[in-house]
C-alpha cells in the first residue's frame, strides 16, 4: 500500500504536468483533462483497491512473521522505550515446596508494618473521628513511610482540609475568616486499638504527636494550599483568620505570616484584582488594610498548571511533614505521543517518564520543580527553554528525599503495557503464546482489579527491609501467579524495577485463586454469615501478596459496619500460605495459628472480693466455663481442650466438697 501511495504521487504530478498543458494547446483540451483523470483514477483503484488484497495474500500471508519480523523487533523496542520497560531488571524467583513457617516471627522485617488497613474503609473513620466540625474534611489517604527510633515506619497520612461548601456562603467566612484547613490525622497501618479503630500516631487540634514519633513537630499546621481550595482568600485583614475550635468552645484565630500573595495596598491593584475576579468587594470593603494580601490559585494541582502547562501531573498528591510544616508532593511526567513504532497506551501516549517531582509548601505556597530523571530528553529539551525552573534532585532536602515514592499511576501504565511487552522475542510476541493478566481480588462482596500497593518489605537477597510498590501477574486466562513486579521508592535505590518471574512448570496461588480459598473456608464462612447479620455490613479489604525469601504469604483483613453508620471496625486479620488458612484478632495470633502454635494468655486480672456477708440461705454454685471462656481467643483449641479437662476436675472437686459440707 506504501508503494501504491508513491507511484499515485508521481501519477498525480504526471496528471497535474497534462492539465498545465491544455493552457498551451488548443486541440484537443478536454482528451488531455479526461487523460489525466483517467489516469490518476485508474492508479487510485489498483494500488489502493485491488493491489493490496492481492500482495497480502499472495505474498505476505504465506510468510507472514518473515515479512514482519523486522518490523515486530522495532514496534516492541521502542515501546519497551517509550514506558521505561527496557529498565526493568528480571530474575528467576523459585518458591521452595519445602519451605515451612517454624522460624517466621511477628517482628519479621517483612512483616512488622504488615498493613490491615485499607484506605477505602478507613476514610470514613477518619472524617467520622478526626474531622471534629463538619466544614473540615479528609479528601484522601495516602501511605507514606517515618522514621523513628525503632526503624522505618509505615504510616498512613490524609490532611485536614477546609470544606468552603460546608460553610455559612457569606463573603467575609468565605474570603476572610475559614481561610485555611489545619494539620493532619496519621495511623500506624499494622494496629488497631480496642475497638477495631485506627491506632493515631498524629491527631486532634491542636496536633498531638505519638512519642514514637519524636522528630515529628508541626509548627505550622495551617493549611492554605491543598488539594480542596477552589477559590482565592484574602489574610492580614481587620478581621481575624479562625484557625481551630478551642477546647473551652472558644475559636482560636491567626494572622498568615507566609510569604505568598499579592498585597492590596495600592488601590489600582485593587481594583485590577476586582476587576479580574468580579469582586467589588475589594474595592468597597472596609476590612481591607494596607498590610493586606490576596491569595491566588490556592488549589495545588491549578498553581502547578499554570506555571508549568507542558507537564503531565498525577492525580495522587500526597502530603508530607518536614521542617515543622507540611509539603505536598506531586509526580509530573513528560509525555508523547510520537515515539516511532511504539504503541500508545489507552491514555494516548506512547512516551511516559516521571521525570520531576514537584514540592508544594501548604503554608508559604511556593512551588519547587525537581528533575529526578536527568537523562529523560524532553525534560533536557525543557531545561533549555526555562533554566532557572528546575532543580537538581540533590538540592531537595533530605527530609523531604525520605518520602519521595515510585507513583502509583506510572506503576499501573507500566504494568499494562508489561502484560505482553515483557516478551523481546518477536516470534513468541507474534504468536502471543505468553501472555499475561492483571489479577483481581474481592473487596466487600464483590470481584475488582488488584490495584498496586505499597508495602515494606525485605526483597530477595537483599538484607534491609524498604520501601515498595508492587503487584503479581497471571497467565492470561488463568488466575494462578507467574509473575511479580516491585518498584523501589528510597534512595539511592529510588526508581529501579525488579521483575520477579516464577517457574512456568509450577503452580503458586493467585490473588483470585486465595480469594476462593477463603470464601470456602467453614470457620470463615461461618463468621461472614454471622458477621452480615442484624443489617451490618462486612467489608473484605485489599488481599495484599508478601514473598518471603523463597515463598509467599497473603493477608486479607476484614471490617464490619454498621448499615446506619460510617465508621468500620477492623476485625479479624487472614493469613494463608501454602496449603493452610488462620484467621486471628491480630497479626500475632493469626501468625501463631498458621503455625499451628497457640499464644499462652496472660492471666486474668486478679477480681476484687466481695467483702458484704453472703445470704445464708445461698447455696454456693459450680464455676461455669463461660464468663473465663469469654476472656481469652476462641481460635485457641489447644487451649481450651487443656481449659475444659482442668474444669471438670475442678468441677467434681467443688461437688464432693459441697457433699462434705452437707454431712452432719
Amino acid at each position: 500500500r506504501i508503494l501504491g501511495y508513491n507511484l499515485m504521487a508521481i501519477i498525480a504530478v504526471l496528471a497535474a504536468i497534462l492539465l498545465l498543458t491544455t493552457l498551451f494547446r488548443q486541440k484537443h483540451p478536454r482528451r488531455l483533462i479526461m487523460a489525466g483523470l483517467v489516469l490518476w483514477l485508474g492508479a487510485s483503484l489498483l494500488f489502493t483497491l485491488l493491489l493490496p488484497p492481492l500482495v497480502e495474500n499472495i505474498v505476505v500471508k504465506p510468510n507472514q512473521f518473515i515479512m514482519e519480523e523486522p518490523y515486530l523487533k522495532h514496534h516492541i523496542n521502542y515501546t519497551r522505550l517509550g514506558f521505561g520497560l527496557d529498565r526493568i531488571k528480571e530474575q528467576p524467583y523459585y518458591v521452595d515446596p519445602e519451605a515451612d513457617l517454624t522460624g517466621l516471627q511477628p517482628d519479621h522485617p517483612s512483616l512488622t508494618n504488615l498493613r490491615i488497613w485499607d484506605w477505602r474503609p478507613l476514610l470514613p473513620a477518619y472524617n467520622q473521628l478526626q474531622s471534629f466540625r463538619s466544614y473540615y474534611t479528609f479528601y484522601d489517604i495516602d501511605l507514606d513511610r517515618y522514621s523513628t527510633p525503632q526503624g522505618q515506619k509505615q504510616v498512613m497520612i490524609a490532611a485536614r482540609e477546609l470544606d468552603s461548601g460546608k460553610i455559612d456562603q457569606n463573603w467575609l467566612n468565605q474570603r476572610l475568616i475559614y481561610t485555611h484547613g489545619y494539620g493532619l490525622a496519621m495511623n500506624a497501618v499494622n494496629q488497631a486499638n480496642n475497638v477495631g479503630q485506627a491506632r493515631f500516631l498524629v491527631k486532634d487540634l491542636p496536633p498531638v504527636v505519638d512519642p514514637s514519633l519524636p522528630d515529628l513537630n508541626l509548627a505550622r499546621p495551617q493549611i492554605y494550599f491543598g488539594e480542596g481550595p477552589d477559590s482565592y482568600a484574602i489574610v492580614r485583614t481587620r478581621e481575624n483568620e479562625f484557625d481551630y475550635p478551642g477546647a473551652t468552645g472558644e475559636n482560636v484565630t491567626t494572622t498568615y505570616e507566609g510569604r505568598d500573595g499579592i498585597s492590596l495596598r495600592r488601590w489600582p491593584v485593587r481594583l485590577l484584582m476586582a476587576m479580574e475576579l468580579k469582586d467589588r468587594n475589594l474595592i468597597l470593603s472596609g476590612y481591607i488594610q494596607d498590610r493586606s494580601k490576596i491569595l491566588l490559585h490556592r488549589n495545588i494541582q491549578e498553581r502547578i498548571k499554570k506555571l508549568a502547562p507542558f507537564l503531565t501531573l498525577d492525580n495522587d498528591p500526597y502530603p508530607v511533614a518536614a521542617e515543622n510544616r507540611l509539603f505536598w508532593l506531586i509526580d509530573a511526567y513528560t509525555t508523547s505521543r510520537y515515539l516511532p513504532y511504539a504503541r500508545r497506551h489507552q491514555n494516548g501516549y506512547n512516551y511516559l517518564r516521571n521525570s520531576v517531582k514537584i514540592v508544594v509548601d501548604a503554608y508559604h505556597g511556593s512551588v519547587d520543580f525537581y528533575a529526578v530523571d536527568p537523562t529523560d530528553p524532553v525534560l533536557q529539551t525543557w531545561q533549555k527553554v526555562f533554566p532557572k525552573l528546575f532543580k537538581p534532585f540533590s538540592a531537595m532536602s533530605a527530609s523531604l528525599q525520605e518520602h519521595i515514592r515510585y507513583p502509583e499511576a506510572l506503576f499501573a501504565v507500566q504494568q499494562d503495557m508489561l502484560l505482553s511487552y515483557h516478551l523481546t522475542d518477536p516470534k513468541a510476541f507474534y504468536e502471543q503464546e505468553d501472555f499475561w493478566n492483571l489479577p483481581t481480588q474481592i473487596y466487600a462482596r464483590s470481584e475488582e482489579a488488584l490495584e498496586p500497593y505499597y508495602v515494606t518489605l525485605v526483597l530477595p537477597g537483599k538484607q534491609q527491609e524498604e520501601f515498595l510498590l508492587m503487584r503479581p501477574f497471571t497467565p492470561k486466562g488463568k488466575q494462578n501467579m507467574i509473575a511479580w513486579l516491585a518498584a523501589r521508592c528510597d534512595p539511592p535505590h529510588y526508581g529501579e524495577l525488579l521483575l520477579y518471574q516464577l517457574p512456568k512448570g509450577t503452580n503458586t496461588y493467585g490473588p483470585m485463586q486465595i480469594e476462593t480459598r477463603i470464601g470456602q473456608h467453614p470457620e470463615i464462612t461461618e463468621l461472614i454469615t454471622l458477621w452480615s447479620q442484624n443489617q451490618s455490613q462486612l467489608i473484605r479489604g485489599n488481599l495484599l501478596v508478601i514473598p518471603l525469601e523463597n515463598t509467599f504469604l497473603y493477608a486479607e483483613p476484614f471490617y464490619i459496619q454498621s448499615a446506619q453508620g460510617q465508621m468500620p471496625e477492623f476485625k479479624k486479620i487472614v493469613l494463608v500460605w501454602e496449603d493452610r488458612i488462620a484467621i486471628g484478632d491480630n497479626i500475632e495470633v493469626a501468625l501463631l495459628a498458621l503455625k499451628g502454635e497457640t499464644k499462652t494468655p496472660s492471666p486474668p486480672k486478679e477480681a476484687v472480693q466481695d467483702t458484704s456477708d453472703p445470704v445464708a440461705s445461698e447455696e454456693p454454685t459450680a464455676p461455669t466455663p463461660e464468663p473465663a471462656k469469654s476472656a481469652f481467643p476462641e481460635d485457641d483449641a489447644a487451649f481450651w481442650d487443656e481449659f475444659e479437662q482442668s474444669f471438670r476436675k475442678t468441677q467434681e472437686l467443688f461437688e464432693e466438697a459441697k457433699k462434705r459440707n452437707a454431712q452432719p
